[in-house]
């Protein structure tokens, strides 16, 4: 058997016959070879619940130093081993294939489809021996989560029973009676990440909801024998805050504790992190809890040990916790950063009034990757602007959006007195004048404070429908300048490229920031200098990542330049960089080059 090359035709071959579709593939051009170029071909699973880079069809060149050539004659399946939510579809393959098909399982994660490939020719129908084969079980697995998701009903406490879970059991279990002695943290679980943020967060609700009610709900915790499956972050973070309360001396006095206090000591002991991530986690944590020491009083803790609780989900089999776990969080059942925001504020409010009930309505019609996209855009605004960094908007994130509840919380802080008389005045102004003020007509900007509650859904639905016109080159408040800037954004080529569309969200996030703070004054040039500082980066840089974008926007501070501006000129009157032609990337937009070329910011010498 002589070297199976891959060349540009089997490429090719391999596009013609199997993604007329839509299938995701991927091949590596070696680039520099006479005789061929691609050093593997990968193709992705037809169900797109599962990523190219979780599970793919695949078929690479590997050197045989014995033989100095490349050798390799199998596609194979291959499955991250590093995507622990991938292992019950791996079980699951392993049991419904055919055991007369000449598979071969080299690892947990790796099969191969055990027919040699004798010529280049064969390659695409390997590769659609291998696909007819696991393709319609990964369909079949989907399909049955799918049939379980249906049938779980996880109320207060009550088990569900289900065909696919033998064994579940689930109760409600108060702080003071987890059974600490006995958790562990697998080897398969993520690392341990909350940061202080997080921990102040968890704190703040304890005191705010844990006082005030007979029992707080802190989460779900699922369990396999002992392992902790998910709950791992909370778990800690309350044994550290727990270990901490333990030093006092007034909580040390309550003997009928000193059970709780040995297991939560035992726990900690026998947990062990080799990540320096982890480790830093754990020590700054550990730092943020001593320097809220004055806040974690007898009084907290009694709240927090009897008031407090878990779900807690014990499964006997692991494929079956994974099962579980990836049922309450996957395909839109995982919550969303912004569904915890919505849940906080709705907590926020006392009393759901008609407009309150129309605005829920109203969030719930925005389809989520809208939402998404809404409120990584915020969020982005309001950390560059302070000079911050911001690539994702995440859980651990929501503090952000969370700010002053006014008629609540006992005493705003001064720095808030402005925004608290606002809303005093908005409200009397909307119940009081001759006619009554929208919701859209509070003059909300996104550099100030949150007001938690009703405002919060109104800002939310303002910023959306802001937004929306944003992006839209028909917008009436947009003139000749910004109509043309739009059009040539939402239609030159390589517009779709993730560099692209990185760059992209950074216009749109500048465009909305100017608008909201000055309204649509010179909104024609606002677009032009938002387009050059924008762009210039696509145009300079072979690949744009997060990483890019972020050393952009924070070392060329013009989202705080905006935030910091007195008039509309404080932010026009900024000059961006010409680029030197030289400089310019191989594989520029020729759309956006001649923009640029058209405005002179582009040098030759």
């Amino acid at each position: 058997m002589g070297c199976i090359g891959i060349y540009p035709q089997d490429v090719i071959g391999i596009k013609n016959l199997l993604c007329q579709s839509g299938r995701e593939i991927r091949h590596y051009d070696l680039n520099h070879s006479p005789y061929f170029v691609n050093r593997y071909v990968r193709l992705a699973c037809s169900n797109k619940k599962v990523s190219i880079d979780d599970l793919y069809y695949h078929f690479c060149l590997v050197w045989s130093h014995e033989r100095q050539s490349y050798d390799e004659s199998h596609v194979f399946l291959i499955a991250s081993k590093n995507n622990y939510k991938i292992r019950p579809l791996i079980k699951y393959l392993k049991e419904k294939t055919d055991t007369n098909v000449d598979l071969v399982w080299e690892t947990a994660y790796c099969c191969r489809l055990d027919t040699p490939i004798n010529d280049n020719s064969e390659l695409p129908l390997r590769f659609k021996d291998i696909i007819d084969l696991f393709d319609p079980i990964i369909d079949a697995f989907f399909l049955e989560q799918e049939r379980i998701e249906q049938s779980l009903a996880l109320g207060k406490g009550t088990p569900f029973i289900s065909a696919s879970i033998n064994a579940l059991q689930c109760d409600i279990v108060k702080v003071k009676d987890l059974p600490f002695e006995s958790f562990r943290i697998p080897p398969y679980q993520r690392t341990y990440k909350w940061k202080p943020t997080n921990v102040n967060q968890f704190i703040n609700d304890i005191r705010k909801y844990a006082t005030k009610q007979s029992e707080y709900r802190l989460g779900s915790l699922i369990l396999h024998n002992s392992d902790i499956v998910d709950g791992q972050q909370r778990i800690v973070t309350l044994s550290l805050i727990l270990y901490r309360m333990m030093r006092n001396p007034v909580i040390r006095s309550h003997k009928e504790y000193d059970g709780l206090f040995n297991k939560v000591i035992g726990f900690l002991g026998r947990t062990e992190y080799s990540s320096a991530d982890a480790l830093m986690n754990i020590s700054n944590n550990t730092e943020t809890i001593q320097k809220r020491q004055d806040d974690l009083d007898f009084q907290f803790f009694k709240h927090l040990v009897e008031n407090c609780e878990f779900v807690v989900i014990r499964l006997p089999k692991l494929h079956e916790a994974f099962q579980f776990f990836d049922s309450q969080n996957a395909r839109g059942k995982e919550l969303e950063a912004h569904d915890l925001l919505k849940a906080y504020h709705l907590r926020e409010i006392d009393n759901l009034d008609k407009t309150d009930l129309e605005d829920i309505r109203l969030w719930q019609r925005i389809p989520t990757p809208r939402l998404v996209s809404l409120f990584l855009c915020l969020y982005r605004i309001r950390m560059w602007s302070k000079g911050e960094s911001a690539y994702f908007f995440t859980k651990a994130d929501v503090g952000e959006f969370k700010g002053i509840t006014i008629g609540k919380d006992m005493s705003p802080m001064p720095m808030f007195k402005q925004a608290v008389m606002l809303n005093q005045l908005f409200k009397m102004i909307s119940i009081g004048g001759d006619k009554p003020l929208q919701r859209q007509d509070y003059p909300f900007q996104l550099s100030e404070v949150i007001i938690n509650g009703s405002r919060f859904f109104d800002m939310i639905l303002h910023y959306d429908e802001l937004f929306s016109h944003i992006i839209d080159p028909s917008w009436n408040e947009y003139d000749t300048d910004a109509r043309d800037i739009l059009t040539l954004l939402n239609g030159y080529d390589g517009m779709s490229r993730t560099g692209d569309e990185y760059v992209r969200n950074v216009f749109d996030a500048l465009l909305l920031f100017y608008v909201d703070k000055f309204d649509a004054f010179e909104l024609g040039k606002a677009s032009i200098l938002f387009f050059q500082y924008a762009y210039s980066v696509r145009l300079s840089q072979y690949r744009v990542s997060l990483a890019t974008i972020e050393k952009a926007v924070l070392e060329k501070p013009l989202f705080k330049i905006i935030r910091n501006a007195t008039t509309p000129y404080d932010v026009l009157n900024y000059q961006v960089d010409t680029l030197r032609f030289s400089d310019l990337a191989k594989n520029k937009s020729d759309d956006l080059y001649q923009w640029f070329e058209d405005m002179n910011m582009i040098k030759h010498q």
